[in-house]
């Protein structure tokens, strides 16, 4: 059987763990055309301390030396005013000589022991780690759909009442009450969990953009430019607002910052976009099928009875809470 440890980020070798994950993703990065020059001890040391606390990795050794690790984040999750322990299960990685053994199901086991009652195990797998997902029985919560602005020019409006921001401030954390729904599972955006995600990422920059109404914060709404498939996007990372109304004034602005920078298109992932706003807005939605990768939300493993009724709601999930940009 194989001996798993659940370790704190701060007991990780990060330069050991760094080639792990180079090995591992070699192969999938140099088919996407893509650099493992994010993937620094100081990257991981950064995401594995978000707000809530520190990430648990479990952590496989063959002779001494990493063979396989799995990861997850504490990330706080609200329904209304319900809050819950959420843990993202992400960066699993096995060395290609250690494939095959079972290791990935052996750290997803014992991670998913490890924490308190009332946690909720939530993952974004690609299709190797969906089928480990899969043997154990998670189930698919959401397809997340792909929005495509094909010309961000059409929806492109300065809107009055948004402006950019270079942090968030605590009346944030009063926003994120008044926007969570009763029927919608979501991640707890506070200031500090905004802040920490994107004012504070090591590697890229974010635009961030606050709506202003009534003498207070009634949503926001975060983009990147990111260089895909050989050109220039725009990326919503984040689009919350108190009502649809708003939420389609900063597509608006967003799409104005895009037009700025020349950005043609602009990219939305979002599970509850509703189609009139999108529509709107010149979003169209991209047929999975030409997409390099499907994007489905999974989870399972709950602990508690809080967990177990969040697992079967609905979600709301959007490009930020996929950590690939």
């Amino acid at each position: 059987m194989t001996e798993v440890d659940v370790l704190d980020t701060s007991a990780i070798d990060l330069e050991a763990y760094v080639r792990l994950q180079k090995a591992a993703f070699a192969h999938l990065l140099q088919n996407a055309n893509v650099s493992d020059g994010y993937m620094t001890p100081e990257y991981y040391a950064w995401k594995y301390r978000p707000p809530s606390g520190s990430a648990k990795i479990a952590v496989v050794r063959e002779s001494g030396d990493l063979a396989a690790v799995t990861a997850m984040l504490p990330i706080q999750l609200q329904v209304a005013s319900t809050l819950a322990s959420g843990w993202h299960i992400c960066d699993v990685a096995t060395r290609p000589e250690s494939r095959g053994k079972g290791h990935f199901q052996s750290c997803l086991n014992a991670l998913t022991n490890a924490p308190e009652a009332d946690s909720v195990f939530f993952a974004f797998p690609n299709g190797n780690s969906k089928r480990g997902f899969d043997k154990i029985g998670w189930k698919v919560l959401h397809k997340v759909t792909t929005w495509l602005n094909p010309w961000t020019t059409w929806a492109a409006a300065d809107v009055p009442s948004v402006r950019e921001i270079d942090r968030f401030e605590a009346d944030r954390d009063t926003l994120a009450a008044r926007i969570a729904k009763k029927d919608q599972v979501s991640i707890r955006h506070s200031a500090a969990y905004l802040n920490w995600r994107y004012c504070d990422h090591p590697i890229h920059e974010y635009a961030c953009f606050v709506h202003d109404e009534n003498d207070g914060t009634s949503g926001f709404a975060v983009v990147r430019l990111v260089r895909a498939m050989g050109r220039d996007i725009a990326v919503a990372m984040e689009l919350r607002g108190e009502s649809n109304t708003i939420e389609l004034r900063l597509l608006r602005q967003i799409a104005a910052w895009a037009r700025g920078r020349k950005l043609a298109q602009m990219v939305l992932l979002d599970t509850a976009m509703p189609p009139a706003n999108a529509l709107t807005a010149g979003f169209i939605p991209v047929p999975t099928f030409v997409l390099p990768k499907k994007q489905l939300l999974m989870a399972g493993a709950p602990s508690g009875a809080k967990a177990e009724t969040m697992i079967a709601m609905r979600w709301r999930v959007q490009t930020g809470d996929w950590d690939a940009f």
